[in-house]
């Protein structure tokens, strides 16, 4: 299991519209939105040219993370709180 990290919490604005594709997106995929959104700042960031630096700064550890949140997701396995220690499927 990758090593816990601290998150900086980031007040964002959408477009109405984009707000409910967002929401449609992670209905489909069953990912959330949360980790949707990380996959898209870190995607802009490497557009930008700052990949590297990101890659550099949180070393592989972000990515690898996201990677596996995506995957639990995708296979309908939802984290419990850490408190619990256990993952559960998700019946919907």
């Amino acid at each position: 299991m990758p090593p816990v990290t601290k998150k900086h919490q980031q007040l964002i604005l959408l477009e109405p519209e984009q707000a409910a594709l967002l929401d449609e997106l992670a209905a489909e995929t069953r990912i959330p939105k949360q980790v949707l959104l990380r996959e898209a700042v870190t995607d802009l960031l490497t557009k930008h040219g700052k990949g590297e630096k990101l890659d550099s700064i949180l070393g592989r550890r972000m990515r690898q993370s996201m990677a596996d949140q995506i995957a639990a997701s995708r296979h309908g396995v939802v984290k419990v709180p850490s408190n619990s220690r256990r993952s559960r499927r998700r019946d919907d």
